[in-house]
Parts: C-alpha cells; sequence; structure tokens
C-alpha cells in the first residue's frame, strides 16, 4: 500500500541538494501524516518520497514542497549548480503547501460531474475552429492544448483555482514556449469566456458571475431536465423568460427542419448585432447554439454551428457544450471519436508518488525561459520536435507548440554553406531548384490546401492556431 511505502520530511538546503542527488536517505515520517503537516520556515522544504527496503538504493524525491515565493529561485539554482538535474519538473512535481493539503491521499481524483461530456466537447470546439478543420481531421492533441480543456483540467483537479487565474498562466505558458502570441487564439479567447464563466459558475455553487447568471440558470435547466427526462424547451423557457427571443422555443418540436433553421438563422444575426460581452449576447448565443442541436434531431445539425463557427465561435461553443450537458456515459466514440479521449484525459486521476509526464512545468518555464538567447528555451532542454507537454498545475498537461529558433539556424547556416560551395553537384543543385520549386508548386498547392467548409454568413477559412494533423 502507499501508506507503507511513502514518507515525508522538512529538510534545508543543502539536505534537499543531496537527497536530488541520491547522496542522502532522510530520516522521515510515514506519509499521509495522522495530524496536521508541520509548517515550513524560511529556507526548508517538504520532501516527499518513497521508503526504500533496499538500503543500497538511492531515495528519489518525488515531489518538493516550498512556498511558491521560493519556487523560481528553487528552478534557478538547479539550472545553474546542477544542470544534471534540471528542468526539476520534468522528474519530479513542485507543489506549493497549499496543493499539498489537499492531497490526503497519494491519488487525487478529477471530477467535473455531470459537465464532463460538455467540457470536453468545449476543447473540441475551441481546437476546431482554431484549425480550421472539419471535425473529422481535428487531433486529439489539438484538443489538449486548448484553453478550454486546460480550464476544464484544473477545475477538475483543483477546484481552489480562479477561472483569471488559469487564464493568466495558460497565457504566460503560451508566450514563453511558442515565443509569440496568436489573433485567432485571443479572438476565440473573446468569445468563449462566457462559457467558461457560466461552466465554473455551475460547478462551484460558491463562484458568483453576475452578469452570466441567466446562462447559468439555462444550463442547469437543461441539465435538471435531462436527468429527470422531461422536456428540455419548457424548464428553458421558464429561466429565459425575461428573453423575447426564449419564446422560439414553444411549438418548436413541431417544426420541421426548414422551420428550424429559419429560427436558427434570425438568432444568429440577433447575436451578431447584440453588445459584445453582455448577458443578452451570451443567452442569444446559448438558444442559438441549441437549436443548432435540435435542427435535424441529432448530431448532424452541428454543422449549422460550424458554418458559423469563424464569425460567431461562441455559438459553435455552445452548441458542443450543449450536446452533453448531463452525459454521464462519456466512453462512447462521441464527436468522432474525440469525446472518449478528451474526456479520459479531463479525468485521469492525478497520482503524486508517479513521475511527472511533462518536459517541464509552466512555472519552471516561466522562470528558465531567456528570451535574449537565440535559442531561448535551450536551459529547459527540450527533446521533442515541434510540441512539448508543459504542466500548467500539477496534473495538469498541455501540449503546447513550440518554435525552433537554433534547429532553424543550423538549417540556415547549412544551406549558406551548401550556396557558397564550389563543388558541381551544388552548383547543379542551385540552378536546377528554382525550376523545380516551380514545376511543383502547383501540385503541393493542390496537395495541402484543406478542404472547402461552408461559407453561410461569410465565414473564411482560418490559419492554423493550434495543433492539426501534421503534427
Amino acid at each position: 500500500m502507499f501508506e507503507s511505502e511513502l514518507a515525508f520530511a522538512i529538510v534545508d538546503e543543502a539536505e534537499l541538494n543531496d537527497l536530488a542527488s541520491g547522496k542522502a536517505r532522510p530520516s522521515g515520517q510515514r506519509w499521509p501524516l495522522t495530524y496536521s503537516r508541520p509548517r515550513l520556515s524560511n529556507g526548508s522544504f517538504g520532501v516527499l518520497y518513497e521508503e526504500a527496503q533496499d538500503p543500497q538504493r538511492p531515495v528519489r524525491p518525488l515531489a518538493i514542497i516550498a512556498d511558491p515565493s521560493a519556487h523560481r529561485r528553487l528552478y534557478v539554482r538547479f539550472s545553474q549548480v546542477r544542470s544534471d538535474l534540471s528542468p526539476l519538473s520534468a522528474w519530479c512535481h513542485v507543489l506549493s503547501p497549499a496543493s499539498f493539503e489537499m492531497l490526503d491521499t497519494p491519488i487525487r481524483r478529477a471530477d467535473l460531474g455531470p459537465f464532463e461530456a460538455a467540457w470536453a466537447g468545449l476543447a473540441i470546439a475551441e481546437a476546431a475552429i482554431l484549425s480550421g478543420r472539419p471535425l473529422s481531421q481535428v487531433k486529439v492533441a489539438a484538443c489538449l492544448a486548448t484553453r478550454s480543456f486546460a480550464i476544464g483540467r484544473t477545475l477538475a483537479l483543483w477546484p481552489n483555482r480562479s477561472l483569471p487565474d488559469v487564464l493568466s498562466d495558460y497565457e504566460e505558458l503560451q508566450r514563453n514556449v511558442r515565443l509569440g502570441g496568436s489573433s485567432g487564439m485571443e479572438r476565440v479567447r473573446a468569445s468563449f469566456e462566457p462559457i467558461w464563466q457560466t461552466l465554473a459558475a455551475c460547478a462551484s455553487p460558491d463562484a458568483y458571475y453576475p452578469t452570466r447568471s441567466d446562462a447559468i440558470s439555462a444550463v442547469l435547466a437543461l441539465v435538471r431536465a435531462r436527468e429527470h427526462n422531461t422536456d428540455e424547451t419548457s424548464y428553458l423557457r421558464e429561466v429565459l423568460s425575461d428573453f423575447a427571443e426564449a419564446r422560439v422555443l414553444s411549438g418548436l418540436a413541431e417544426l420541421g427542419p426548414e422551420g428550424r433553421l429559419r429560427i436558427f438563422d434570425k438568432l444568429v444575426q440577433a447575436t451578431l448585432s447584440a453588445k459584445p460581452d453582455s448577458d443578452y449576447r451570451t443567452v442569444l448565443s446559448f438558444l442559438s447554439g441549441y437549436i443548432a442541436t435540435v435542427a435535424a434531431g441529432g448530431s448532424a445539425s452541428l454543422g449549422l454551428a460550424e458554418d458559423v463557427s469563424q464569425s460567431l465561435p461562441e455559438v459553435a461553443g455552445w452548441a458542443y457544450v450543449i450536446g452533453g450537458l448531463g452525459e454521464r456515459v462519456t466512453w462512447t466514440g462521441g464527436f468522432n471519436g474525440l469525446g472518449r479521449l478528451v474526456s479520459r484525459e479531463l479525468t485521469r486521476p492525478f497520482n503524486v508518488a508517479e513521475p511527472p509526464a511533462v518536459d517541464f512545468s509552466a512555472e519552471e518555464a516561466s522562470a528558465l525561459v531567456d528570451k535574449q538567447l537565440s535559442d531561448p528555451l535551450v536551459h529547459l532542454q527540450v527533446k521533442q520536435s515541434r510540441v512539448v507537454a508543459a504542466a500548467l498545475y500539477p496534473g495538469v498537461n498541455l501540449q503546447v507548440p513550440f518554435a525552433e529558433p537554433a534547429s532553424d539556424n543550423r538549417n540556415s547556416r547549412a544551406r549558406d554553406a551548401v550556396k557558397g560551395s564550389n563543388d558541381p553537384m551544388s552548383v547543379l543543385a542551385d540552378a536546377l531548384l528554382p525550376l523545380l520549386v516551380s514545376r511543383l508548386q502547383p501540385t503541393l498547392d493542390a496537395t495541402n490546401r484543406p478542404p472547402r467548409r461552408g461559407t453561410r454568413y461569410g465565414r473564411k477559412a482560418a490559419q492554423s492556431d493550434l495543433l492539426t494533423d501534421k503534427d
């Protein structure tokens, strides 16, 4: 059992160095402790480790517990003094005392309640919108790179984290690793933020988002209706009675697909005209998303939301959320097979006794990235190609695309060397290259051109802001 194998000790800086190097065997107490944990004094660290039965076997720290104000110095010191043990967060969890106190056992369960499928759908919607690809071509790695996944996973494991803090930490990670922003991601953030606020408030009764109160009521009404297997539209009409647009729900069941399509078009136009970041616009986009899910009586009608996803990302977001509200069985092949994979990662338990499955943490990246260098990530010792796994918080692991400036520089130098060479084959290659490019370019363009999608409401093709199937 874990209780008989794990131990906790408080050490100073020198003892931590020896312990991390496998040179020390601390005298700790069996963990979880049966009484309140001791307070850490200045310059001291808590260490969770596995007791080795074999005296010849080195003791390996599983987690280092330190005040958040000491984390940056900890990362920098290991990077400068013991670079063989850096990045620290690639092999050992680094926790604050508050986070460690939330661990009553080595395994912390992730729980999103009846909103698990909704969060999975929202992450998939965000990935599809940012990549500009149809659902059938969206890869799971793209979903695990989204803000929606980061927020949902954080709420599942660490519900005490506030939404603004999660978004701020996510954006700092993107700036540090991707070395640049993305207008597409910012546009989607503005559209999705009311949905994140609504789902976060629904999951946390103590949270209060006054500008989203009507949307919160609508979401909870849908969940109740589906739990009791009763008429959804009557629940929605009741909680949205202050909105004239909610009257379209009356007699919805008797309308055919064409009638529902007309309602959808009117709601979309009203949403486009509504003031951004208002409760009114949020309710209109919610209603539009709801109509999209029932317009053709099933998942096929999500195409309506996809058609307007570039002009109104929030409508597509709500459509994917509403389809999963109250859904308890999340291991089916929903969303073209993506649903079960994203849901699995959202609810994967966090085991502090297992090494981190990441290249580094967002916190360590913030401490070690040096944008003055030609390779800003050099201190993080990245060994992946194009994509890294980074922990936003312990157990909240994201996929992050990144630039490889050092590799690009090497390739540039190699090309320059070839161009300056007097080798006959190099000269011949330089002479033929423009001709080959001109001959092959039409074929390459046709091969790489993304599939055409609907242009209803003036939708334009989007550049990929996240991972695509080429990654």
